[in-house]
């Protein structure tokens, strides 16, 4: 109610005693507004204020910096990439030494004190300089929680420091019996070694199985319990046997993509769990066509012999002796006899290649452009493995760049997922068709060939971005020598082409690495990278193991 206060002169001031009665549902360690208004009968003045119940809250990050550059530190709560709450509490250029950073969060008592799941605080660094993350503490009540630390971060880096540091559920192994998965194979026993390499769980952990893989499905999913108590940090447990089935038509000897599911009653942990299922995949490397023409093009009514490379590109090895023959695809839009060669190839370990020789007569009916689509059969004491060949009549046939597929799911999500790439030489023209693991949007995938050869250019850059290709050499910058459009084949391949002489090549060959997609926060650089490890031409790269294109 009213209290008097009485004549307040000039220049004085009066003390009056309030007493306050709390709601006990009022959050503790929290502010409470209010407001107190003072009337002389003729004026009346408002002042609001703000009073703690309980304990004011304090954020604390301290950074070392080696020397004076720009830093940014942001507070959050969850997840960064979708926080609960998260504000900028520092930007600016500091002077090298130490810097104490702290933020009032007396007003985010909702979020306090720090546990993990969505109450889990970070802190992000952003930095310009070379800085060492000291401490990470938050004040909340009469406790003090405190991050692990330190923690290095490099010049242009970002960090993120957690409280309480979260587990880190990490699959060490897997382990299946039968030993070795086979395509078609059932009721497959399956145990994974896990360990934890950050904090303690909440509580006891329980694993489920789940497959997003066509060619997998779960059979025993679980859940499966980690222990009666919470995973301590630095442990490994075996948890198992889970089940599942591996489809007959999963013969691409490409790891099985499962999930493995961590509950520990507060949070999630979803961790991808490969599983091998080595198999020989028979390829056709490279075609020779000795014709009647003598053209090296396989013509309507012609006669010829194919001299074939073909490889094992899978991860299993042949079991015994290999036997190739020739057979006419169903539903090829041209007919030919074949001449029934049996070829021995001997014995064919992952990786190994050998040649084959097959003879045929294509039907004089035949048009030239149409696809003579042939498939080269082989077999062994385990089974029977086909390549597919196809011959466009009249024109040069395609070779694959590798080899092997580069790894399937190493592409960090990016709707495009390298596999391999084909390539040939036509009137002058460079074709190179560029194949993914899996169906890409068009609309957003991006591309990147990056070559190197004799001539007057450093290097060459060719991209294809939503449809445009462009190729771009470089002396001592980009400089455009032709620009086109990108066609899609088919729902998983881009086919570019551009005039070989537009690169200047002194030489017959050209050396290339293929990138896909750019991924800054987890690569540095690309998303996916084909060959492995070469990196980007910016930072450096390895171009050792870069693939071999015969310009002539």
């Amino acid at each position: 109610g009213d209290l008097s206060v009485g004549g307040i002169a000039g220049g004085e001031r009066a003390e009056l005693p309030l007493e306050l009665t709390v709601d006990p549902a009022w959050p503790d360690n929290s502010y409470l507004d209010l407001s107190v208004s003072v009337s002389d009968g003729v004026d009346t003045w408002t002042e609001d204020f703000q009073v703690v119940v309980g304990l004011p809250s304090e954020a604390r990050v301290g950074l070392l910096l080696a020397e004076a550059g720009y830093v940014e530190v942001l507070l959050g709560v969850g997840d960064p990439e979708a926080p609960g709450m998260e504000r900028r509490i520092y930007a600016d250029v500091p002077e090298a030494g130490p810097l104490t950073v702290s933020e009032d969060l007396t007003d985010a008592y909702s979020y306090l004190p720090p546990a993990p799941g969505e109450d889990r605080w970070y802190a992000r660094v952003i930095a310009e300089v070379d800085l060492r993350v000291t401490s990470f503490e938050i004040d909340h009540g009469e406790s003090t929680y405190a991050a692990a630390a330190p923690l290095e971060l490099l010049a242009g880096e970002e960090a993120i420091i957690w409280l309480p540091e979260p587990p880190e559920p990490v699959l060490e192994w897997v382990a299946t019996e039968p030993a070795a998965v086979e395509p078609g194979a059932e009721g497959v026993a399956l145990t994974l070694s896990l360990s934890n390499l950050g904090a303690d769980t909440a509580g006891p952990v329980t694993a489920t199985l789940s497959s997003a893989d066509p060619d997998a499905a779960v059979t025993g999913a679980g859940p499966l319990s980690l222990g009666s108590g919470s995973w301590l940090a630095g442990t490994a447990v075996d948890v198992g046997p889970f089940t599942f089935d591996v489809s007959p038509e999963h013969t691409s000897s490409i790891d099985l993509s499962l999930e493995l599911l961590l509950d520990d009653g507060v949070e999630q942990w979803a961790v991808p769990v490969p599983v091998p299922v080595p198999w020989v995949v028979a390829r056709v490397q490279s075609v020779t066509i000795e014709d009647q023409g003598g053209d090296g093009l396989l013509d309507p009514g012609e006669s010829a012999t194919l001299e074939l490379e073909l490889g094992n590109v899978g991860d299993l090895d042949s079991d015994g002796p290999v036997e190739a023959t020739l057979r006419l695809a169903e539903g090829s839009a041209v007919a030919a006899t074949l001449g029934g060669e049996r070829e021995n190839l001997g014995l064919l370990d992952a990786g190994d290649d050998s040649d084959a020789a097959f003879s045929l007569t294509v039907d004089a009916g035949a048009s030239a452009g149409e696809a003579l689509e042939l498939l080269i059969e082989l077999t062994d004491d385990r089974g029977r493995y086909t390549a597919p060949l196809q011959l466009v009549l009249g024109e040069i046939p395609w070779l694959f760049l590798s080899p092997s597929d580069d790894a399937s799911g190493d592409n960090f999500g990016y709707t495009f997922d390298l596999s391999n790439a084909m390539y040939r030489v036509v009137d002058g023209e460079l074709q190179l068709r560029i194949l993914s693991a899996t169906e890409f949007d068009p609309g957003s995938a991006y591309v990147e060939i990056f070559g190197l050869g004799s001539g007057d250019s450093s290097y060459f850059r060719v991209t294809s971005q939503s449809g445009n290709l462009l190729v771009q050499d470089y002396s001592s910058s980009f400089t455009t020598v032709y620009s086109g459009a990108a066609s899609y084949p088919d729902a998983q391949s881009i086919e570019l082409a551009w005039p070989v002489e537009l690169m200047g090549l002194t030489g017959s060959t050209l050396q290339v690495g293929l990138g896909a997609g750019w991924c800054s926060a987890e690569t540095g650089n690309f998303c996916d990278h084909f060959p492995d490890g070469w990196e980007h031409y910016f930072t450096g790269f390895i171009d050792d193991d870069f693939f071999t294109i015969r310009t002539e």
